[in-house]
């Protein structure tokens, strides 16, 4: 959300710093991204100052010329000489008195001094809107806007336009979803007058005339329509998609280009201004947060204006130019006869405000937030209109907002206006809240003083009823839709507090708890976390979703795949079935910015369906590739490959306490044939390897990427007892070497096996460090060279019964397998 600086200090009875407001909205819950000096010149330059004509005659020997006496704070008005077509009387003028240069061009800078103009003296000069450097308009003077000027004649025009010390400022802001309430600069403004103990100033808006017996109540029927205007009517005949519709109908409005200070602050809002009626609709939204829609009061037909849901197979076109096929349950804004626009979401194209309208209807009105936000999701619409309602408006602002907008049309457009039509649903109920200052106090570990609490509460609009030596009751306004709990009101109170503020204990006090009894899974992710850390990974968080374009690398999951209905995003429809997708968009990510060698991982959920079952399975991902270690002038970086990954899913296996068996060649159709997997009770439970590179070259990596991805769930299954220190064995391993020839189908895994079980416990570790295939051999043997480690923790190992183990173990081998010594 992005706010003006000289907007919001508008509310306050002073202009508060820059940095200091900052800071007073980053500790209140509105985080500051970054503030962008607006201001043309950041300091106020002497000598562009307000003036007042004061006086107009006609130069005598000069007919496109005027001699204007301007006041500007002086004790003598000056004299100055002007040819703009549009001088006249009693205006509010910008004024550059001599000495000072203007940069009109660029690279032809004007100094202004005093000159004798055809015979008259002139000391100063009247600027354009181009030459005050406020813009492009150079067909006449700079004329003020007198209602909007309070400050003295002489005041530089930097100060005059944005108020503050150091020019304007944008301010934006990283706005969490559930504060809608700031969502305007009135909003913002009350926080910090909040915080700082100081008066809100309310915006100059017309009064208009109030319907009469008109209560909101639980169920209001679309018959108790009060009319307050003979011209139009309105109903809600859906009452729990609008609690609050009001409306006025303006007429004689010259339609044209807005204020220049108006269109100066859509601007800095990230608006394009169109034209005056718009504009002031626009200005509403981001003033106080109320969007609104003006409608060509020409176009309402049977004089009524009806909120309904659309009826089936009904359309609309809307002011992007695009029609829409409707569902019932979709709010409408209608006349007598057909929509006018989507209620909430976007005006329709027909009833839109035209060159020539001088009449119009003027909305404002409180929708359901969940309506709104589910149509425009169906829409795919996104508006700053639905954008402020589907987070929940204020549902006491609507009369606010029409009669502020009423009196900007009036002020600016000179319209007049014929009084407030209004209809009433189903009301938003208050929410009440118990607070019990005892859990106040432990949330915030220091006592705030009672008196304060109650001050904050009060300056944040809650209504307080019954209150006790234990805590109090209270009513929170309607307008913040996130307060409904004890704990909202704790976090209102101590940000506004400042948590700054609270007072550290002078002891620290930490009662560590015994871990729980079974598989601790929070913990042992923690630890895995930590370790893949330690070892250089860096952790990432990815969205969901994929593209079909990825899901096509993978045909083997086509059938599987799991489609959202109602999309966030049209391009990824789809819930990711392997977290391999999210990894290579990170890769890729990394890689566009010249980071070659990641290495992260990525806790992450995966979604497949399988004959009508929806299965979701927690997955850990690792991503390797480019160089493990960095240049160095004494060797040579080693590349990642897939000795490396297994050692680190190794070490993932260490951290849990498990002792898996040794991995088997994968079959996994995203990888190449370099590739491992792990199975447990008959199914592969982890995979690892190259990553197939007609898949990566979708991506844009151009080098081998090493991937592996473990299920969770299988992982934990098999954790047993953690490992506990033991003290190291006083005796030494004995290794014995043993060269074997086996058939090709017999695999090191089975030898392996074999041999542990046969001479445990002394046998520790069998290594497998040499195969040979070749021409010294029968083609249809293989030669394995395995090392053994014996060990006894009590006694040191004799050479007899070492060589018993190895007898027992060549015999085995001999049996189950066929293997010979080879000598």
């Amino acid at each position: 959300m992005l706010l003006s600086y000289s907007w919001l200090c508008e509310f306050l009875p002073e202009p508060i710093p820059i940095d200091e407001l900052c800071g007073l909205l980053t500790d209140l819950g509105l985080e500051v991204d970054a503030v962008r000096n607006i201001g043309h010149r950041p300091e106020p330059v002497p000598g562009l100052v307000l003036g007042k004509v004061v006086k107009v005659t006609p130069h005598p020997k000069a007919d496109r010329l005027r001699i204007a006496l301007v006041d500007v704070g002086e004790v003598e008005p000056r004299q100055i000489v002007c040819g703009a077509p549009n001088l006249a009387l009693h205006q509010l003028v910008v004024v550059a008195l001599p000495g000072m240069t203007l940069h009109r061009d660029g690279d032809n800078p004007l100094l202004v001094q005093s000159a004798t103009l055809r015979g008259v003296e002139s000391h100063g000069m009247l600027c354009s809107v181009h030459e005050a450097g406020l813009g492009d308009d150079a067909s006449g003077i700079m004329v003020l806007d007198d209602k909007e000027v309070a400050y003295p004649l002489g005041t530089p025009i930097s100060k005059l336009l944005f108020p503050g010390q150091h020019g304007e400022w944008q301010i934006e802001v990283s706005l969490t979803p559930n504060r809608s309430d700031a969502m305007s600069h009135f909003g913002a403004a009350r926080d910090v007058a909040a915080r700082l103990r100081l008066s809100l100033s309310t915006p100059q808006r017309e009064s208009l005339s109030t319907p009469k017996n008109l209560q909101p109540t639980q169920d209001v029927h679309a018959s108790q329509t009060v009319q307050a205007a003979p011209t139009v009517q309105v109903f809600i005949d859906d009452p729990d998609g609008c609690s609050h519709f009001a409306g006025c109908v303006v007429r004689s409005l010259r339609i044209g280009p807005s204020p220049a200070w108006m269109q100066e602050r859509l601007k800095l809002c990230g608006a394009r201004p169109v034209n005056l009626i718009v504009d002031v609709t626009n200005y509403i939204q981001y003033e106080l947060g109320q969007p609104m829609h003006a409608y060509d009061l020409r176009q309402i037909m049977g004089g009524e204006v009806r909120v309904r849901t659309a009826h089936t197979g009904e359309h609309i076109t809307l002011l992007n130019q695009k029609e829409y096929a409707l569902q019932p349950h979709h709010l409408l804004i209608t006349h007598a006869h057909e929509p006018m626009g989507v209620a909430g979401v976007m005006g329709g194209l027909n009833d839109s405000i035209a060159a020539d309208t001088t009449d119009i209807f003027l909305e404002s009105a409180h929708f359901n937030a969940r309506s709104i936000r589910r149509t425009a999701y169906e829409l795919g619409i996104k508006s700053d209109a639905s954008w402020r309602f589907e987070r929940g408006t204020d549902p006491d602002g609507v009369r606010t907002a029409l009669e502020r907008a009423v009196y900007l049309l009036e002020s600016c457009g000179g319209g007049q206006s014929e009084g407030m039509v209004e209809a009433l649903g189903t009301a938003v109920p208050h929410a009440s809240i118990h607070l019990q200052y005892h859990t106040l106090d432990s949330m915030a570990g220091y006592k705030i003083p009672r008196n304060e609490v109650r001050g904050i509460l009060e300056r944040l609009d809650f209504q307080i009823g019954y209150e006790h030596a234990g805590g109090m009751e209270l009513i929170a306004p309607r307008y913040r839709t996130d307060v409904t709990r004890e704990v909202d009101v704790l976090e209102e109170i101590l940000r506004v507090y400042g948590l700054n503020r609270l007072p550290s204990p002078p002891q620290l006090r930490y009662a560590p708890s015994a871990p729980k009894p079974g598989n601790n899974t929070y913990g042992l992710r923690d630890s895995v976390a930590r370790m893949l850390a330690d070892s250089g990974f860096h952790e990432t968080i990815s969205l969901s979703f994929i593209s079909d374009a990825e899901l096509e690398l993978l045909p083997a999951y086509k059938s599987y795949a799991l489609r959202v209905l109602n999309p966030v995003n049209e391009l990824y429809p789809i819930l990711r079935p392997s977290l391999l997708f999210s990894c290579l968009n990170n890769a890729r990510h990394n890689h566009n910015r010249q980071q070659h060698n990641p290495i992260f991982f990525e806790w992450g959920k995966t979604y497949l369906i399988t004959q009508n079952t929806r299965t979701e399975t927690d997955q850990l991902a690792l991503l390797m590739s480019g160089s493990a270690t960095p240049e160095s002038w004494y060797s040579e970086s080693r590349k990642v490959d897939l000795p490396l990954l297994h050692a680190h899913v190794q070490r993932i296996f260490q951290s849990c306490g498990i002792e898996p068996q040794q991995p088997e060649l994968g079959t996994h159709p995203c990888f190449t044939h370099r590739q491992l997997q792990y199975t447990w009770q008959g199914r592969p439970f982890a995979y690892l390897g190259e990553v197939d590179p007609a898949i990566t070259r979708h991506y844009d990596l151009r080098q081998p990427v090493w991937f592996a991805t473990l299920e969770w769930a299988s992982l934990m299954g098999q954790v047993g007892e953690r490992k506990h220190l033991r003290e190291w064995s006083r005796f030494p391993p004995v290794r014995r070497d043993l060269a074997l020839l086996v058939n090709r189908s017999v695999r090191y895994s089975t030898l392996r096996d074999l041999a542990l079980k046969t001479a445990a416990p002394l046998l520790r570790e069998v290594n497998l460090f040499d195969r040979y295939e070749g021409d010294r051999i029968a083609p249809e043997l293989r030669s394995y060279a395995l090392s053994f480690l014996f060990r006894d923790d009590l006694a040191t190992l004799t050479d007899e019964r070492v060589e018993a183990a190895m007898t027992q173990i060549i015999a085995i081998f001999a049996a189950a397998t066929g293997a010979e010594v080879r000598r």
